[in-house]
């Protein structure tokens, strides 16, 4: 759909646009048909948005409860909906929001996706890394081995290019975010840990 835009709709006129799929359908039959692209697009957004909102609750929720997270993430109200975590995440969401604050709203829509892009690569390298892993203890056979390792392998190279691709603002930003994540860990970690006993 992006290169079709881009075949019919001159760069220039693209690139000042804020509403690129609308106004391509505004070119191709009239203002009215754009306007209405333009609406179910936004539509699409924020239930999108809102779907991604419930998934990370409960994601946060699964890992609460395996001791991965803290407590609070766990509780929920009477229809078994996390809605605390929710509201501290609305909490975090909207401190990003205002810390990226830009003038115009493609500029701060393009910061948030930089920085979005780079936290979700963290997970994915360090799962692809874990593959090899995960394929010896499986006892797989050699070519099964070799074809996973090559498969995972560029995975891991092609998410370090998404890295690399969302610029150092958004990785400066997103590290800073991951080794905060960390401080989590520690403390949710060390609840875990057991006292040597000493011998007499």
């Amino acid at each position: 759909s992006t290169g079709v835009i881009q075949g019919i709709i001159p760069n220039s006129e693209l690139a000042a646009s804020t509403a690129p799929f609308g106004l391509v359908f505004s070119h191709m039959f009239n203002p009215t048909v754009g306007n209405i692209v333009t609406l179910a697009a936004v539509i699409a957004c924020i239930g999108s948005l809102l779907g991604w909102q419930f998934t990370n609750a409960q994601v946060s929720k699964a890992a609460a409860d395996e001791g991965l997270f803290p407590k609070i993430f766990a509780k929920t109200n009477k229809a078994g909906v996390p809605i605390i975590g929710m509201l501290i995440m609305l909490t975090a969401e909207i401190i990003l929001a205002v810390m990226t604050i830009s003038p115009n709203l493609i500029s701060q829509f393009n910061a948030l996706l930089n920085l979005a892009v780079f936290i979700n690569m963290v997970p994915y390298i360090l799962s692809m890394t874990g593959l090899e892993v995960l394929l010896r203890k499986n006892k797989v056979s050699t070519k099964q081995y070799r074809l996973g390792a090559t498969v995972g392998t560029l995975a891991v190279l092609y998410s370090i290019y998404g890295v690399y691709a969302c610029g150092a603002t958004a990785v400066f930003g997103g590290t800073i975010l991951t080794l905060l994540g960390y401080i989590f860990y520690g403390f949710i970690a060390a609840r875990d840990t057991k006292p040597e006993v000493k011998a007499n």
